[in-house]
C-alpha cells in the first residue's frame, strides 16, 4: 500500500508554458526566460518548453507574452522529481498500462516517472 504524502516526495507542481517556434536565437530565448522568472527551459522540434513555479505561471506567461514570444498553451503539471529508467522492453508494456488508466473513467490525470533507457 501506498502511504500518505508518497506522491509529493516524488512529483513537483510546475507550471509549464508552451511556446511554438519562437524565431529568436536560444541566446534571446534564454535572456528573455531568465527576466520573466523561468527556472528551466527546453527547445524541441520548433517548441520551446518554459518550466517555472506553478504559483507564477500566469505571471511568467504575461511576462514572456509581452516580449514577443506567442504561447500555444500553458498548465501547472506534476514533474518527476527523479525518474526511473525503464527498458526498450518494458517501455511499451508500460504506456500501454498508462493508456489502460487514463481511459478509465474516474482517471483525470496519469503521471509517471519513467524514462526510456
Amino acid at each position: 500500500m501506498v502511504q500518505s504524502g508518497s506522491f509529493t516526495k516524488v512529483f513537483q507542481k510546475r507550471g509549464v508554458i508552451c511556446v511554438e517556434n519562437p524565431k529568436k536565437t536560444e541566446e534571446e530565448v534564454f535572456e528573455i526566460a531568465a527576466e520573466a522568472g523561468v527556472d528551466d527551459f527546453l527547445l524541441e522540434d520548433s517548441i520551446l518548453e518554459l518550466y517555472c513555479d506553478s504559483q507564477q505561471v500566469l505571471q511568467v506567461k504575461k511576462k514572456v507574452e509581452e516580449q514577443g514570444l506567442m504561447v500555444k498553451s500553458w498548465e501547472v503539471i506534476s514533474f518527476p522529481l527523479s525518474q526511473t529508467e525503464v527498458s526498450t522492453e518494458d517501455w511499451d508494456e508500460l504506456m500501454a498500462f498508462l493508456n489502460d488508466l487514463e481511459a478509465l473513467e474516474d482517471v483525470s490525470e496519469v503521471y509517471h516517472n519513467g524514462k526510456l533507457n
